[in-house]
């Protein structure tokens, strides 16, 4: 992955703009005088696109963003450094050093990587002479005429509100924040006066609602992530459409309203599923082991598992069939033979009982690419047919049902399921932490680590595939190809293209583990049964 800015070219076509290009161009642009300081309100800025704009005369200095920053606390973080500046007398370091101490002492910090600030040349030739900026710094802010004591700041409040414009159920379901940004701000909070906030979404004859007094103890108080409302009403769990409703947001501080604010929200239909970076990591509330239709199956495939374990009284026993000494340091084939056969016996009833076919994915009358409605198991089952994220969903839900641990890989435009073939082998990926990913990204100075990033626990990102294929290859996990059943293959050949289907690192998006998203309280959706 290349660092650089993707800019609209002549033509109006996109056009990505690779960092060093970027910093040639500007540097071009703005001739023999250069500017004091140019920041980069961007995300993975600090590696390339900051220093390189440095290294070619474009700026004296540069300030960047390492990895991903929240949006709100990086306007926040360069509006108090230009005031800073200013304040001090151009003094970048102290001023640098000022704000990125103040901004470590907010609590909404851990939603930020780092700020990186690079120059043209030393700052300081030694330390007296270091004290001695330090100190001619400090005097200029006690002696500015225009800068405002601390004790004499205003108590006003200001109010940073920005709705998403699109809501699904699966979002709110996980806990997800209705706003973009929800910031209250005051230079002095310990003079303002305690504030009501009100957050109200109408879903038909009911209203969702949020309350909440806040006692304001930061210069910024962000909410974003604190607002919720309840996910009760019936419209919010069966709604088939998209519908447009209201969101209405309300700040008073004692007799004095702040904001008083109505903003138009679309609920996406129930079944909606969003691949982003967002809201793509809850496709495990999508499997749902207790759709009757996944109950049916597993109770059809009783007989199949009886007949393939060659035991009249064997049941779906999940891991318990393999003693614990099976998977040490040699893996015993035979007795993980057992689970296999469960998950075969799974694999017979949807493609004998079943009989599915393939169709494409119900409309989504969404303008966002990334937007797709998916089949719940009853569906699947009423039309005989579902898209392969359908049936990969379908097989997970089974295999959870029985208690073995299932998994869905995400590749472009395709999906399919997998399984662990024990219980330790599932927690091998629980331990495997950002350290083990050192050996299979391949970063170099160009590279963003963006991609990389494993934002979620259970939600592993393209630096996974080798850590991936290595599971494959010691056959620990075991990918399927569930769109063989439309085409009546056999339980070994969809295995086979399940293997074929991650051999390219570039085909590969990124692996869902659904034992450790419910652990971390990824549930279910609790649909209603009209949806079905």
């Amino acid at each position: 992955m290349l660092d650089g800015l993707l800019l609209r070219g002549a033509d109006g076509y996109p056009r990505l703009v690779h960092a060093q290009a970027l910093a040639a161009a500007v540097a071009a642009a703005v001739g023999p005088t250069p500017p004091y300081l140019t920041t980069l309100n961007v995300w993975n800025s600090a590696a390339r696109l900051a220093p390189m704009l440095v290294a070619e005369g474009a700026t004296r200095a540069a300030l960047g963003f390492q990895d991903a920053f929240d949006d709100s606390l990086a306007e926040y973080a360069l509006t108090q450094l230009l005031r800073q500046l200013f304040a001090g007398g151009f003094d970048l370091p102290a001023a640098f050093a000022s704000v990125w101490a103040e901004v470590r002492a907010l609590p909404e910090s851990v939603d930020a990587t780092g700020v990186t600030l690079w120059l043209d040349g030393p700052v300081f030739v030694s330390l007296a002479v270091q004290a001695q900026h330090e100190a001619r710094a400090r005097a200029l802010v006690m002696a500015a005429a225009d800068v405002v004591a601390p004790a004499s700041a205003s108590a006003a409040v200001r109010c940073e509100i920005e709705p998403f414009p699109e809501l699904n159920y699966a979002v709110l379901h996980n806990a997800q924040p209705l706003f973009k940004r929800f910031v209250l701000s005051c230079d002095n909070p310990a003079q303002a006066a305690p504030l009501d906030v009100e957050v109200a979404v109408h879903m038909g004859a009911e209203v969702a609602r949020f309350q909440r007094r806040v006692v304001l103890r930061q210069v910024r108080e962000k909410l974003t992530d604190k607002i919720h409302v309840p996910l009760t009403a019936e419209v919010a769990r069966s709604v088939h459409e998209a519908i447009n409703t209201s969101l209405v947001v309300s700040v008073r501080q004692g007799s004095e309203l702040l904001v008083h604010d109505s903003h138009r929200l679309r609920l996406l239909p129930v079944d909606q599923w969003r691949d982003n970076r967002r809201d793509g990591r809850w496709l495990p509330s999508f499997v749902l082991p207790r759709d009757p239709a996944v109950q049916d199956a597993v109770a059809m495939a009783r007989r199949y598992n009886r007949v393939l374990r060659d035991d009249p009284t064997a049941g779906f026993d999940g891991y318990q069939c393999v003693p614990d000494a099976a998977v040490g340091d040699v893996i015993d084939e035979a007795a993980l033979r057992g689970v296999d056969r469960q998950v075969e016996a799974l694999w017979a009833t949807l493609l004998h009982d079943w009989q599915l076919g393939y169709i494409n994915p119900p409309p989504s009358y969404s303008g966002e690419l990334d937007s797709q409605r998916l089949r719940v198991p009853s569906m699947v089952r009423a039309e005989r047919a579902g898209t392969c994220i359908d049936l990969a969903l379908l097989f997970a839900a089974c295999l959870e049902l029985v208690d073995i641990y299932p998994v869905i890989f995400l590749l472009d435009g395709h999906a399919l399921p997998g399984w662990w073939r024990h219980r330790r082998f599932q927690e091998e990926y629980q331990r495997m932490g950002a350290a083990n990913y050192s050996e299979v990204v391949e970063a170099d100075a160009g590279g963003s680590s963006a991609a990389n990033a494993q934002v979620v626990s259970w939600h592993a990102g393209k630096a996974s595939w080798a850590e991936v294929r290595r599971w494959v290859r010691e056959r620990k996990l075991v990918p399927i190809e569930t769109v063989r059943l439309t085409e009546h293959c056999g339980f070994i050949e969809a295995i086979e293209a399940g293997v074929q289907a991650l051999a390219e690192r570039g085909d590969y998006d990124s692996m869902l583990d659904i034992v450790t998203a419910r652990q971390a309280q990824v549930t279910p959706l609790p649909l209603l049964k009209d949806v079905t």
